[in-house]
């Protein structure tokens, strides 16, 4: 399109005194005072909304130049010939643009109008670049409305080319330019004005104006999140690296043609990308020095990176779950290693205690008739070093340990009780528990040199996955929420721990129209498990207190005749309040949440059609730092946050999601209980653990200052947390204990010389200072063993209670079938 004749009446040819261009060109009325060597172009606005630039031609030669419209000051400022060359070729020389321009000038010369008008003559100028118009043997005749009619078609001229239009579907002078297979996004609306077609509207692809609650992940937006043509999806997404805003994406339209579009501009929505450009922006090649090979595309890298396909994905995530369910075995080595210092130390305190034991011991080596290799302080020794030594135990060394352990058994086997003096009993437990922790010293090394390969190439895909799948897609998400959508609404999300979670189900009817009724029986199971278990407990420390103590002080490592009533009492409101927080009334408390975000900004991918197929997610391998969270106080008390790491996950095991909700639990019903470390010695990189891990970790540590010295050594915190417990639960005692307080510089030294006074302190001030969740979960569990054992030799503990496991079900049953009553009663 080419400006009208009479351009003239919109500006005032001043005499030209100079030759030179001037810097600036001033307003004189409503008319520009532009010197008479000077023809107006066209308009220029770089972005949508963005400042406008007047195009002029110099009389006489072909050189154009470019003002800036500074609307303050009311005055045009000459732009550099840099300026004009990067941008002259977007000049508008649509002369109803520039009479829109200059209309009631020069107060409305930035209006809405004119960028529209600019911003769909860009898009019109890009459509017409493209090969979409028609050709006739013969061009039709022009009618009255501009309309070209030929074989039943109507056509629009536009310049000298032809374009198909729509059949008209209503009244009015609006017409849809389709032309020969635009496609949908690309066809334009256009009006005839009696004299010229202009664009009033087009159709390219934006975000819808406001996403749905419900999505929160980067996948669901890509699905849900652009107003695309019918039968059109989102294929590959790619990121500009030169260019942190833009993108490009791939859509597959109805007939299964790859269509590229990049974008989002400045009114948010995304322009067409030739087949050709595209490659061209994938692979910019640089122009290589004289007399050496031309750089290629793999040498110089690529400038946009694109989203991996799916099937990559599924294929490295189902890789790394494979691997580290085999390699479960391996995790068992931190275990092994608690035991091996528990055992240590018990012998070491034989011989302390037992003074006897050291001569009885010397005494038997000595009639042995073939001399051990290793004498007995040689062996007490090796015992030491191999046990905190942290890599594989040379197997010759094992192998004279173990054999030294060996003979001095056989003989043992061969003399009475009587020639063995009076520490005949502590010779055979001390040399059960030599031979024990050779056995488990063996198996610890064996772990390793079965699986140390496996675990390393695991953590090498680990690395490779984040690489190559969640920092790309990471960088796309966050440029994504930022640059297109906006952030997800705040009203389905949650966070805690620096974390920002979705919620994605409230309450047990929510839970079982999403997650199924399987998982929301599970639930309830729990619930009912603990609630009963709880009740039954509680009425056997009422009912038969003195196995109930017995067991209960076995559990800690105390004296049972040492602990005191009033603290006794203590642990049966724990229990009993336990059991009232895990009443079936209760789960309508509990939330069930996906980990969106990481404290670093990191999106992780979750898919909750997948989820529920029991399908590997993202979010459950990389994002499962949190299992789950409850409110200990204030308006939100007792709603529980489940987070779906914990569930429907090959990694995790049946236990999992009942540990988890008892553990939650527990902090409703324990004191001060939000100050706590994890038992997590034997968690696999992604979150499994064993079905008894918990309660070996948790009896290694309460046996064995060596133990639990060990395990606050190797997890993050734990010294600190500790302390910080003993000082919440017992200050009176801590500054006996630690007249310095509570450092972060705290010696090693101290604090061993700390955890022996509370394992040698009182009973109850043992167990207050590690009554924290999960040790309160594995003493359930402990307890919950023992428990039917008892039940047997005295029948009145089975009926005590009303609610059983199986009337636990029926009542939560009953609870289940009320909720989904009321809430599909309210639908309605």
């Amino acid at each position: 399109m080419h400006f009208r004749t009479g351009i003239s009446e919109f500006v005032d040819t001043a005499p030209a005194t100079v030759s030179a261009l001037p810097n600036t060109i001033s307003v004189k009325g409503n008319t520009l005072n532009i010197p008479h060597n000077l023809s107006p172009k066209g308009l220029i606005q770089k972005m949508a909304g963005g400042p406008i630039y007047l195009v002029m031609a110099l009389d006489g030669s072909e050189k154009k130049v470019g003002y800036l419209w500074n609307e303050s000051e009311e005055k045009l400022e000459l732009q550099t010939e840099q300026w004009f060359k990067g941008y002259g070729h977007l000049v508008d020389e649509d002369p109803q643009v520039f009479s829109r321009f200059m209309k009631n000038f020069p107060q409305l010369s930035s209006s809405s109008d004119v960028a529209d008008m600019l911003y769909n003559n860009k898009i019109l100028n890009a459509v017409r670049k493209l090969e979409y118009q028609s050709f006739f043997d013969q061009a039709p005749e022009r009618p009255e409305s501009g309309v070209y009619s030929l074989g039943g078609r109507e056509y629009v001229k536009l310049e000298d080319e032809f374009y198909l239009l729509e059949e008209k579907s209503g009244p009015g002078t609006e017409r849809r330019v389709m032309g020969e297979g635009i496609p949908n996004d690309l066809r334009l609306d256009m009006k005839y004005d009696g004299e010229n077609w202009h664009v009033t509207n087009n159709h390219l692809i934006t975000p819808v104006s406001e996403l749905p609650k419900t999505i929160t992940s980067f996948d669901d937006a890509i699905k849900q999140g652009f107003n695309l043509p019918e039968g059109w999806s989102a294929s590959t997404m790619y990121v500009d690296n030169f260019n942190a805003d833009q993108f490009i994406f791939s859509f597959q339209d109805e007939s299964g043609n790859i269509i590229y579009r990049h974008g989002p501009n400045q009114k948010n929505a995304f322009e067409e990308l030739s087949a050709e450009a595209f490659e061209e922006k994938r692979c910019r090649v640089r122009r290589a020095p004289p007399g050496t090979l031309q750089a290629s595309c793999s040498m110089m890298g690529f400038n946009i990176t694109p989203l991996p396909r799916e099937s990559a994905r599924t294929k490295a995530i189902n890789h790394l779950v494979t691997l580290d369910m085999k390699n479960l075995p391996f995790y068992e080595r931190s275990l092994l290693r608690l035991e091996m210092l528990r055992d240590a130390e018990k012998i070491e305190n034989a011989f302390q205690k037992i003074p006897q034991l050291a001569q009885d011991f010397l005494a038997l080596t000595a009639r042995m008739v073939s001399k051990p290799k290793l004498t007995v302080s040689a062996a007490s020794k090796e015992l030491r070093t191999l046990t905190w030594g942290r890599g594989t135990v040379p197997a010759n060394r094992l192998r004279d340990l173990t054999q030294f352990w060996q003979e001095v058994h056989l003989q043992l086997e061969h003399e009475s009780s009587d020639h063995l003096g009076g520490a005949a009993t502590a010779l055979k437990d001390v040399c059960k528990l030599g031979l024990q922790l050779c056995q488990t010293q063996q198996s610890y090394g064996e772990l390793a040199d079965l699986y140390v390969d496996q675990v390393k190439e695991l953590n090498h895909l680990n690395d490779d996955y984040e690489t190559n799948f969640i920092m790309p897609q990471q960088k796309m998400t966050s440029r994504l929420w930022k640059t297109v959508f906006g952030p997800p609404p705040a009203s389905v999300l949650t966070e805690a721990g620096g974390w920002t979670f979705a919620v994605r189900a409230k309450g047990l009817s929510e839970i079982s129209a999403i997650y199924g009724a399987k998982f929301a029986h599970d639930i309830s199971a729990a619930y009912a498990n603990s609630y009963s278990l709880a009740g039954q407990l509680t009425d056997w420390a009422k009912n038969d207190p003195q196995p109930f103590w017995q067991h209960a002080s076995a559990f800690f490592h105390v004296a049972e005749e040492s602990l005191t009533m009033a603290y006794k009492d203590n642990l049966v409101r724990t229990i009993s309040k336990f059991g009232s927080c895990a009443a079936p009334y209760n789960i309508n408390k509990l939330r069930i949440i996906s980990p969106s975000i990481s404290p670093q900004g990191i999106h992780y991918r979750y898919n909750l059609e997948k989820h529920i197929e029991s399908a590997p997610q993202e979010a459950s391998l990389f994002a499962n730092t949190i299992s789950a969270y409850t409110y200990e106080g204030g308006p939100e008390r007792g709603e529980l946050y489940l987070i779906t790491t914990t569930f429907l996950s090959p990694i995790n095991n049946p236990s999992s999601l009942q540990d988890t909700l008892q553990h939650e639990l527990s902090h409703l019903a324990i004191p001060d209980g939000h100050q706590e470390f994890y038992l997590t010695a034997d968690r696999s990189k992604y979150g499994h653990h064993s079905e008894n891990g918990l309660r070996r970790n948790a009896d290694a540590i309460l046996s064995s200052q060596a133990a639990f010295l060990g395990y606050a050594g190797t997890q993050p915190q734990t010294k600190q947390i500790f302390l910080a417990h003993f000082k919440t639960v017992l200050p009176a005692t801590l500054k006996n204990y630690l007249p310095e307080g509570i450092k972060n510089d705290l010696t090693d030294k101290r604090f061993q010389e700390f955890v022996k006074k509370v394992f040698e302190g009182p009973p109850d001030e043992k167990i207050a200072a590690f009554m924290m969740p999960d040790l309160f979960i594995a003493w359930l569990q402990h307890m919950s063993i023992v428990l039917p054992k008892v039940g047997a030799e005295n029948t009145k503990l089975r009926h005590t209670r009303d609610a059983s496991p199986n009337n636990m079900n029926v009542q939560v049953q009953k609870f289940l079938a009320r909720e989904l009553f009321e809430a599909s009663s309210h639908k309605k």
